[in-house]
């Protein structure tokens, strides 16, 4: 199943990013001028609507599970240079026990699973202020990008259109969907490119074993969309 994601270096402006936040004085403890729009959101949100216990979780969630990728991406480039020594391991031995492959491949996946969780709290939040104007609003994430369409009330154009084109979740939603009943994919080094391959022979692609061929860009392109996706949605919520 494609993944529809590109590489891009530019994040969205509207929404500041984990990596710029980590840049902050740890002592700064209310610094508006250096709120991305869902810290804006988390902290004025209060004054307009009475969210109950699950749904406040849901708007700080969007951003933990983000900043958990992100340190979860992190590792993962610290692990990588352990796929030599597998590949030292197969050169010497004839063969690898791919410990190092392994532990790549858990943490990237782990990583995948966070930025699933990042959209669905985005969209739980979506649905504490408008599904009871909504009664066609769906309660799953799932439901939501692919019956946008269906969604009638006071939701707005803008964000139906984010949802809409929001073309990288299909392959998120697909890939967080193997791995809650697979075993652990693995990871290779491509000796020509030098890039990390990712393989799941219990998941399908075309009718083939599932491959990204660079699952490092892919992570890095996964989080700058997800990372936009969330800007434009609290941007707006900020408006209302």
């Amino acid at each position: 199943m494609p993944t529809e994601l590109r590489t891009s270096s530019t994040f969205c402006d509207t929404h500041l990013t984990i990596m710029e936040q980590r840049t902050l004085p740890t002592v700064r403890v209310f610094a508006p001028g250096f709120w991305g729009e869902v810290d804006r959101f988390a902290n004025y949100c209060h004054e307009s609507y009475a969210f109950p216990d699950r749904d406040k979780r849901a708007v700080s969630g969007g951003t933990a599970h983000l900043e958990k990728a992100i340190t979860l991406q992190a590792l993962a480039v610290k692990l990588r240079p352990g796929l030599d020594i597998d590949r030292d391991q197969l050169n010497k031995n004839g063969f690898t026990r791919a410990a190092n492959s392994r532990e790549l491949s858990t943490v990237i996946e782990a990583a995948v699973l966070e930025l699933y969780s990042s959209v669905d709290c985005t969209v739980k939040v979506l649905h504490a202020v408008y599904g009871k104007s909504s009664r066609s609003f769906p309660g799953s994430t799932r439901k939501l990008f692919h019956n946008i369409d269906k969604v009638t009330g006071d939701f707005p154009a803008e964000l139906k259109d984010a949802i809409r084109t929001a073309r990288w979740y299909n392959g998120l939603l697909y890939w967080r969907d193997e791995l809650t009943h697979l075993t652990t994919g693995q990871c290779s080094l491509d000796h020509n490119t030098g890039a990390v391959n990712y393989l799941h022979m219990g998941m399908r692609q075309n009718g083939n074993a599932y491959v990204i061929d660079d699952v490092f860009a892919w992570l890095d392109e996964a989080i700058e969309k997800i990372n936009a996706f969330s800007g434009i949605v609290f941007r707006l919520l900020n408006s209302t």
